[in-house]
């Protein structure tokens, strides 16, 4: 019987990948999903970012969520957040979809972990070593580990485009490949950032590969154009009605975007400025791996791609794009190219390779331990005690309490999670159902804090109505919560005043 041309398929030896080391690829996803589950993944309160992708699918109806880069209220095209609804209507709860993510991010490394198993068994025997070094650097991927559950775009992307890599470089037909154009479409109705995939795609494609066939490349590039619809539709809506949103994305000075970027992805969105140091080794192996796995005899090696994707996100940082953790989906990338150097290295110096490897893993293991809780925090949102937050304002609570906070996720968590009946809580003054009777509240806490628009201190900097509204009141105490180390630093860097606590309650009565 015939097999129809139209089917996808994926060649023997990644297949053979797949068979032959199911075992490594089990034994990373089940070391990354542990890890992640062990630092407080999953189960966890929200950050900022979430706060709005929850409110979305829980308050839009699908319609206008299908059209919401047209209000100008987001920059980002509309499918992650279709899937957020979609989930919802399902009845998952936050743990329910960030178990979601966890699993498409897994996904995404697992992928990568075939196509470098398949890359190493082209080389002659998979070697314990290489083996061991793939299992722990996929699995003990800190960005992943850090940014793998969250409800936002990019585990949906990095799944996204690891099938879409897949599927092309795997491809035993040219039905592959249009599934991977399709993917490609997909990631772009997903994130504007699939324009640094199409482009290196395309580079590889024509430049390395040298496949030219018209009619094979215009059926690919239709279809990404098909499937990638929502994005080009978003991309015009936001450059011809809305452009003041693209400079939002670029709005860090080229230095702190570089920095930011650098230290965010090497540590894994988890270390802060004081630990830096800590991933300058890693640093310098990976640029090392990235000549050292340049094959000039094999122009159309699948690992020239994974360096072309690398490289050509390099120059957004230079326009003040300070986001590492969009670059989730190159993780498992970056671990695919340091593994074949690994390999390739240990085949000349078995003792280089393994300091080689231990300068990767010790500041993806120190990355992992901040994860949850530090004093040198990469993002100060992401390690805000908010149990602590949450007891301090219930032990000074007298009353009726109003809550008028500068952090977005704790006006969620007080109102989603932790609600009360006699609490009103308001995101800044957002809820005018908090201030209709004002005098009737026995205690009033304002959270001020690491938020730009709380002026880094108290809501009060930022509008005169907090004293208005406290007029006649006691202070009675205020709490600093959690604590930055590197503060100061981070504020002589950027010129914006932090305080070292990371939020701070003021309480009135």
């Amino acid at each position: 019987m015939r097999e129809k041309r139209w089917r996808p398929r994926l060649s023997t030896e990644f297949k053979a990948a797949l068979r032959r080391h199911a075992g490594d690829i089990v034994a990373a996803v089940l070391l990354y999903g542990a890890v992640s589950l062990a630092v407080g993944r999953v189960f966890r309160f929200v950050f900022d970012d979430e706060v709005y992708s929850l409110d979305v699918a829980g308050t839009l109806p699908l319609g206008r969520i299908v059209a919401l880069y047209s209000t100008g209220r987001d920059v980002h095209p509309p499918l992650a957040y279709i899937v957020t609804w979609l989930l919802h209507a399902l009845g998952l709860g936050e743990a329910g979809m960030r178990l979601v993510a966890l699993a498409l991010t897994a996904l995404a490394l697992s992928l990568f972990l075939v196509l470098t198993l398949m890359l190493l068994a082209r080389r002659g025997a998979v070697t314990p070593f290489a083996r061991a070094a793939a299992v722990l650097l996929f699995g003990l991927n800190a960005l992943a580990i850090s940014q793998g559950d969250a409800l936002r775009w990019y585990p949906l992307f990095a799944a996204e485009v690891a099938v879409a890599v897949t599927l092309y470089v795997a491809a035993a037909n040219d039905a592959a490949r249009l599934a991977a154009a399709a993917m490609v479409g997909v990631a772009a109705s997903t994130n504007f950032l699939a324009a640094f995939v199409v482009a290196p795609l395309a580079i590889y494609r024509y430049g390395l590969e040298r496949r030219f066939a018209w009619r094979v490349d215009a059926a690919l590039w239709l279809t990404v154009l098909v499937f990638g619809g929502l994005g080009v539709a978003a991309a015009v809506s936001v450059l011809a009605g809305h452009p003041q949103l693209v400079g939002r994305q670029l709005g860090t000075s080229m230095a702190t975007a570089v920095g930011l970027d650098v230290l965010g992805f090497f540590g894994g969105h988890a270390l802060g400025l004081g630990q830096a140091w800590i991933v300058l080794p890693a640093i310098l192996v990976s640029l090392a791996a990235a000549f050292g796995v340049v094959d000039r005899k094999q122009r159309a090696d699948p690992a020239h791609l994974f360096l072309i994707m690398l490289i050509a996100v390099a120059p957004l940082p230079l326009f003040g794009f300070g986001k590492p953790r969009s670059f989730l989906y190159l993780a498992p990338m970056l671990a695919a190219v340091q593994v074949l150097y690994l390999d390739r290295l240990a085949q000349r110096r078995v003792a280089a390779a393994l300091i080689a490897m231990a300068l990767l893993v010790a500041p993806a293991v120190a990355a992992i331990a901040n994860i949850q809780g530090t004093t040198h925090p990469f993002k100060r949102e992401a390690v805000v005690p908010y149990d602590e937050l949450v007891a301090a304002i219930d032990a000074n609570a007298e009353g009726r309490v109003l809550v008028v906070s500068s952090d977005p996720a704790l006006a969620w968590i007080l109102t989603h999670q932790r609600a009360r009946p006699e609490r009103c809580v308001s995101y800044f003054f957002g809820n005018p159902v908090c201030f209709a009777d004002t005098g009737g509240y026995g205690t009033i806490v304002i959270v001020g804090g690491h938020q730009a628009r709380a002026a880094n201190v108290t809501v009060g900097h930022r509008t005169g109505r907090i004293a208005a509204l406290v007029a006649g009141r006691r202070k009675v105490a205020t709490v600093p919560v959690g604590h930055d180390a590197d503060a100061a630093l981070k504020s002589r860097l950027t010129g914006t005043p932090l305080t070292a606590a990371l939020l701070t309650l003021d309480i009135y009565r």
